[in-house]
């Protein structure tokens, strides 16, 4: 066997266990729990939601996780909003 067709040979194998490993990964997938079902990234504030955040946050009466939990959004989210990063 040449040099050349062993190259091939390993290639067309590496190529094989790739697809391998993909299908085992799209699988797994499918099979997964759901993760915070109950938040997705697709959340969209207002404006005025964001300055109620801002106003609820001042108070000192609730935290930023609290604020998360009732907005249901990230606290990092909130966090943002609250520094001014978000909704400026």
């Amino acid at each position: 066997m040449s040099a050349q067709q062993k190259i091939l040979n390993a290639g067309l194998v590496i190529q094989a266990a790739l697809k391998d490993i993909a299908d085992g990964l799209l699988a797994l997938d499918e099979s997964a729990p759901v993760v915070n079902a109950g938040r997705t990234n697709q959340k969209r504030l207002t404006q005025r939601e964001a300055g109620r955040i801002r106003e609820l946050h001042a108070t000192g009466e609730w935290t930023q996780k609290a604020l998360a939990e009732a907005f249901d959004i990230n606290p990092a989210t909130v966090s943002r909003i609250v520094r001014g990063i978000y909704w400026k």
